[in-house]
């Protein structure tokens, strides 16, 4: 009776190993992102993101020109730059559940763009600390 037993749950364990039901979470694109948790690549911030929490800006929303940048407007903690022409395309989050990023440029008049980041000029370190870090 026990050899009876043993055989079934060694068959059910073969049987269920051998499904062909793909992996949860097993969808990764060639840049990592899972598609099924609605994550995209976006090729001008160069991250996986999904579109409606983090829009992709388009190559010509992009700036870099301090004076023309501005934080994404739509992002919770912007860290992205956009040409401050393009801000009305945008539309600010009435709120924000995203942990806070100190180093994130809330305000268009403290950010300065570093390899494509918008970064507050006024928190932590200045223009030269994180320009160095970035080209470590």
């Amino acid at each position: 009776m026990n050899k009876i037993i043993a055989l079934t749950i060694l068959t059910l364990f073969l049987v269920a190993g051998c499904s062909s039901e793909p992996i949860v979470g097993g969808d990764k694109d060639e840049h990592g992102c899972i598609g099924s948790a609605g994550y995209q690549w976006c090729s001008t911030t160069q991250k996986c993101q999904r579109f409606w929490e983090e829009p992709c800006p388009s190559e010509e929303e992009i700036c870099n020109v301090d004076e023309d940048c501005i934080p994404l407007p739509s992002e919770c903690h912007p860290m992205t730059c956009i040409n401050k022409k393009f801000e009305s395309k945008y539309e600010r989050p009435q709120v924000c559940t995203m942990i806070y990023m100190i180093n994130a440029a809330y305000n268009p008049e403290d950010c300065i763009c570093i390899e494509g980041l918008c970064v507050n000029k006024n928190k932590d370190k200045g223009r030269e600390e994180f320009e160095a870090q970035f080209n470590e």
